[in-house]
């Protein structure tokens, strides 16, 4: 058996094994389980962001500002919204400073753990804090639900239009195995899948907004994914962990995800889906 067919035949099993367990959780696990999960995630996923761009975590106390952030859903779950957050942030920011200060004497190593630490709160932190507020939504576990399948549903589909018909390169400097192809039938499967699954969930979009849904929350799923492309080649790394077999680490699964939850999550609370 060649290496490629291995590896396709690792990521068939850890999507076999993993997809059913995150349904689960998503549509029945009681808010503070979810919610914990969630913080989780964000846990592993900045650990991973920093070890890409900073090598990684810097002693004991450089831990303190990541947990702090890795709590953020438990402050949307348990305040009921956004209030505390600039007071939360702000004093997350003050202890990492103190955290850079205590733990590193090199002052280049501290201030560049300190921009990828901040960039992560931002890029990783705020936007899956958000599952936890939709969690505990109106309708809000069909929508991550709605959420994961879109996602999953690009990526399989572009994948495979990509390796049967993929002649001309997305992103060649970012991304070489992405293919112009790939994304169209990516978007492409991404509003047949949510198409169904709005008729049969009954999530209440007119056919018109379902489909424009679909396409803009799918290109910014491409673009979630070329965003984190660029964090790895740009610090020469070619996955963010091995954390799953066949598929990396966790950032390489959810990374197209980072913009597609706000923007879902702003869309149904302007649009007054959920309250």
């Amino acid at each position: 058996m060649g290496r490629a067919r291995r590896q396709v035949l690792k990521r068939l099993l850890s999507a076999i094994i993993l997809i059913p367990i995150v349904v689960v959780v998503t549509l029945y696990a009681p808010a503070i389980w979810f919610t914990s999960v969630v913080s989780l995630l964000i846990l592993a996923t900045i650990k991973e962001c920093n070890a890409i761009i900073a090598g990684g975590s810097r002693g004991a106390w450089s831990w303190l500002p990541i947990f702090m952030a890795s709590a953020l859903p438990f402050l949307y779950l348990f305040d009921g919204g956004m209030e505390g957050l600039s007071r939360y942030l702000s004093g997350a920011v003050l202890i990492l400073f103190i955290a850079a200060m205590v733990s590193s004497k090199d002052l280049k190593i501290a201030s560049e753990w300190v921009r990828s630490t901040i960039f992560s709160i931002i890029y990783i932190a705020l936007p899956f804090s958000l599952l936890a507020l939709l969690a505990v939504a109106d309708n809000g576990r069909l929508w991550i639900l709605f959420i994961l399948l879109l996602v999953w549903s690009n990526d399989t589909f572009a994948f495979c239009t990509g390796k049967l018909i993929g002649r001309h390169k997305l992103s060649p400097n970012i991304s070489p195995g992405k293919s112009i192809e790939g994304a169209a039938g990516g978007l492409l499967g991404g509003v047949v899948v949510i198409l169904i699954f709005n008729h049969y969930c009954a999530l209440g979009l007119e056919l018109p907004t379902a489909i424009a849904l679909a396409l803009v929350l799918g290109v910014l799923s491409i673009l979630g994914d070329l965003f984190e492309s660029l964090i790895k080649r740009g610090s020469d790394v070619k996955d963010s962990g091995s954390l799953i077999p066949g598929h990396g680490g966790i950032l390489d699964r959810v990374d197209s995800m980072v913009f597609v939850v706000p923007a879902l999550y702003y869309f149904l609370l302007f649009d007054g889906i959920i309250i």
